[in-house]
């Protein structure tokens, strides 16, 4: 996934597309026809997207046991012959967890049984039931990386983990994950999560809450969480995340990012995707959260 930048066409010439492929700047040169696109008063065309994945590139950033593996499509086919519902879920979802188990159709199909039983039980969540934890904005998503990936936002600013219900609080991360799945219309994407660690301190620590994140993300959302950035990235965020490693598949661990700096957020998010807090352009809130938050506080 790539960047776009701009894309233009001088009348009788080629498109030319400039855009950002991670830190490098690279052109593309498209042959079409003139008539495709029409400006006759400024004697150029222009064309604007938001993101463009050209068919002919693989993405740099995935790693090769990531990448589909055809030979595994029979292991596709029993999946959906041998566990009870698997075959209403999308064939990108299946493929998912079969990466995710590393091509081991057993163990992709226990985790499908799981995660299908977990959604029967759980799902529709009732936001009254959660809303304490929505308020504390535990988890959100926000804005886009640099390859237009939404970037989640998790933060214990203000948290007690003496007070918390960690059920209720995995909910609430079910519930937002939630969200942004019908917000993406059913493709196949991944998120960039910024772990911020800002206010952090003995009394809001909570190496279990940690856990279960990253438990629930693995076993409902196999393959979606792509890159982890930890800021700032002080010695105890270094002792956290070798508590927490353990518990992040090993293709997260390989593109986890410690960022010291606000600077050092360039390579992977755009300074105005960042939160207003973080430097960015982008509110903490969105105004369908705020609104509900107001509610809940005049009820």
């Amino acid at each position: 996934m790539v960047a776009l930048k701009n894309i233009t066409q001088d009348r009788a010439g080629p498109i030319t597309v400039d855009i950002v492929l991670l830190d490098n700047e690279v052109e593309l040169e498209i042959q079409t026809r003139s008539h495709l696109l029409k400006d006759d008063d400024a004697g150029k065309e222009s064309l604007a997207l938001s993101c463009l994945t050209p068919a002919t590139r693989e993405d740099p950033d995935v790693l090769p046991e990531e990448r589909w593996n055809e030979a595994w499509q029979s292991h596709l086919d029993h999946i959906k012959k041998s566990y009870s519902g698997a075959d209403g879920l999308p064939d990108h979802e299946l493929r998912n967890f079969l990466i995710y188990m590393q091509g081991d159709p057993s163990k992709a199909g226990e985790r499908i049984d799981r995660c299908l039983s977990w959604r029967r039980t759980h799902l529709p969540i009732d936001r009254s039931t959660i809303q304490l934890a929505l308020n504390q904005r535990l988890f959100f998503f926000q804005g886009k990386d640099r390859a237009c990936r939404p970037v989640g936002y998790f933060r214990l600013q203000g948290h007690d983990r003496k007070k918390r219900n960690l059920e209720q609080y995995v909910r609430a991360v079910v519930y937002v994950s939630e969200a942004l799945v019908k917000r993406m219309g059913g493709s196949d994407y991944r998120v960039t999560l910024v772990i911020d660690r800002r206010g952090a301190n003995l009394f809001n620590q909570d190496l279990e809450l940690y856990k279960a994140f990253f438990k629930t993300f693995g076993e409902l959302y196999p393959m979606k969480l792509f890159r982890v950035i930890l800021y700032p990235a002080t010695t105890m965020t270094r002792v956290l995340w070798s508590m927490l490693r353990p518990f992040v598949h090993s293709h997260v661990q390989r593109r986890l990012a410690l960022v010291s700096d606000l600077a050092d957020f360039a390579p992977y998010i755009d300074k105005d995707q960042l939160l207003l807090s973080l430097g960015g352009a982008l509110p903490d809130m969105d105004e369908d959260d705020a609104l509900a938050v107001e509610e809940v506080k005049e009820s």
